[in-house]
């Protein structure tokens, strides 16, 4: 056994125990029984899963596979609330001594996922595993750990201002990247392919601008009215909805999602580019029916059907151009710009006929420009640009 998988599963079991002992001693700190199974979990998975990456028998792969997935869900939350219930007894109010305790957590965090980053995520050699750990880090590592801090029991709030929130959006990050690059996938480009044609990217531009209209409420307002303002936040929650929303949503879906599955050899550049785009934008839109706490059945399925329609687009521009920072620009501008509304958002109250319209219209439209952008036969040189240099080593290509 080596010294990492050792060290992992030393540090699983310590999970389960420190849950276990401050689940039963000290009913004060009020652990939650879903923590309490949650570590428990993550001590059994822990102390079960293997460092070898290939088995013999393939159901053992798979099986083995989705306990390394159920440990990304759970390890990163679970290692911090047992760091933050280690430390709850001397905490104290005291400013200076808070922040130093704050950061001695933060750095025994971040010290101790070394073993589970080089068990669990970096071996994963197949596609789709790839993508699913990936995505799946991304999606639970920032709002699983927030919790852990409740248990140290101290007055002070993890809002936007709070360094601690900028910490875990930053090593969120860097994880997935440092992940994508040794398994030799090459980051976005910060310039354009050379073979782009701007006529054709101007259109699919302007195509997805059209949604800032989707909250003007009605086809009088937009087409009367056209009053489109910036958000009216402060500067810590646009920036918030920029790098944790705009620049999150990219990053997972047209290059933590995309950039792999564009890897795969087809018969040909136009289903390359069509399959990937697709399966990527499904899942974008899929992603989206977390919302269904929050708001009505026939508002989300219009939300998941306009996160589709726009993600096709995203991704073949995306595949296109060989950079994602398009897609940013073009994501934080439709969510902090549009026409002024009451409620929460354009999805939000009840639904009315313009939405729906103008949902089905927009999709329409982008669908098209897409086809039209991926059929263009002068355009197969962009694309073929973006998949000349999506890893390091086309010899590593998967077919």
């Amino acid at each position: 056994m080596n010294k990492s998988l050792l060290a992992f599963k030393l540090e699983c079991s310590l999970i389960g125990i420190i849950t276990v002992l401050f689940f039963i001693l000290s009913p004060a700190l009020s652990i939650t029984f879903g923590n309490l199974v949650f570590g428990i979990l993550t001590a059994v998975l822990g102390l079960l899963i293997t460092a070898k990456t290939i088995m013999k028998r393939p159901y053992l792969q798979v099986i083995d596979n989705l306990a390394k997935m159920l440990l990304v869900l759970t390890f990163p939350a679970t290692l911090l609330t047992s760091i933050c219930l280690s430390f709850s007894s001397i905490m104290t109010a005291n400013t200076y001594v808070k922040w130093g305790i704050l950061a001695a957590i933060l750095a025994i965090f971040g010290v101790l996922l070394l073993p589970f980053i080089k068990i669990i995520l970096m071996p994963q050699s197949q596609i789709g595993w790839q993508i699913a750990s990936s995505i799946l880090l991304m999606t639970s590592f920032f709002s699983t750990s927030l919790n852990a801090f409740q248990y140290l029991k101290i007055p002070f709030t993890l809002n936007l201002g709070s360094p601690i929130i900028w910490i875990l959006i930053i090593g969120n990050f860097t994880i997935a990247i440092y992940l994508m690059i040794y398994w030799g996938y090459r980051l976005p480009r910060l310039k354009i392919n050379t073979s782009v044609n701007y006529w054709w990217l101007l259109l699919a531009v302007v195509t997805l601008l059209l949604n800032m209209g989707l909250s003007a409420g009605s086809w009088m307002r937009l087409l009367t009215n056209f009053d489109l303002t910036l958000a009216q936040n402060s500067l810590l929650i646009v920036l918030f909805t920029i790098i944790w929303t705009g620049l999150k949503e990219e990053f997972m879906f047209r290059y933590l999602f995309l950039w792999p599955l564009a890897s795969i050899k087809r018969v040909s550049i136009e289903s390359r580019v069509f399959w990937s785009s697709l399966i990527s934008a499904l899942f974008f839109g899929l992603c989206h029916a977390q919302n269904l706490t929050e708001q009505g059945v026939l508002q989300t399925c219009l939300q998941i059907f306009a996160a589709f329609g726009i993600g096709f687009l995203f991704s073949v521009i995306a595949l296109y151009t060989g950079t994602i920072w398009i897609s940013v620009i073009i994501h934080c501008m439709i969510d902090l710009i549009g026409f002024p509304i009451n409620n929460g958002g354009a999805f939000s109250g009840n639904t009315s006929w313009f939405l729906v319209e103008f949902i089905l219209l927009t999709r329409i439209i982008e669908l098209i420009v897409a086809f039209l952008l991926i059929k263009n036969k002068n355009n197969q040189r962009a694309f073929s640009e973006t998949f000349s240099r999506l890893r390091r080593d086309e010899s590593k290509l998967l077919k």
